[in-house]
């Protein structure tokens, strides 16, 4: 089965609000975690990289809570996962992203990226 190995990038940028965020695929496909498919949690810019109070990975759904910001630090998560390829991309519902934070996605190796928005949303996979 053919996947992609998909960068979802969190920024938080008031110093205030702890990032957290449930990201669901609501189609076919699944987040893979594997010793074949590594899941990797990274620091993202050059902003602080919170503790992670909770972080769940299981099939189609990718969720996080990070430790509140103690300091006036801005801060910055990237989650970095292979998802399978069925169809032409990804249904995703994304939930619990506050205001102060912004979400993007990455396909690694492609020109793929865009914004994550609340609610239902449709990532096309990228094209060679």
């Amino acid at each position: 089965m053919q996947g992609y190995q998909i960068a979802f990038q969190f920024y938080e940028f008031s110093s205030v609000t702890a990032l957290q965020a449930q990201l669901r695929l609501t189609d076919q496909n699944s987040f893979e975690n594997s010793s074949n498919a590594p899941f990797q949690v990274m620091p993202y810019t050059a902003s602080a990289t919170p503790a992670l109070i909770n972080l769940t990975l299981a099939g189609p759904s990718l969720s996080f809570i990070g430790q509140a910001p103690t300091s006036a630090a801005n801060q910055g998560l990237q989650f970095v996962l292979w998802v399978t390829a069925i169809g032409t991309g990804l249904a995703l519902n994304v939930e619990g992203i506050q205001p102060s934070v912004t979400a993007s996605y990455a396909f690694l190796g492609y020109s793929g990226r865009g914004s994550l928005v609340l609610g239902n949303q449709f990532i096309p996979f990228p094209t060679a």
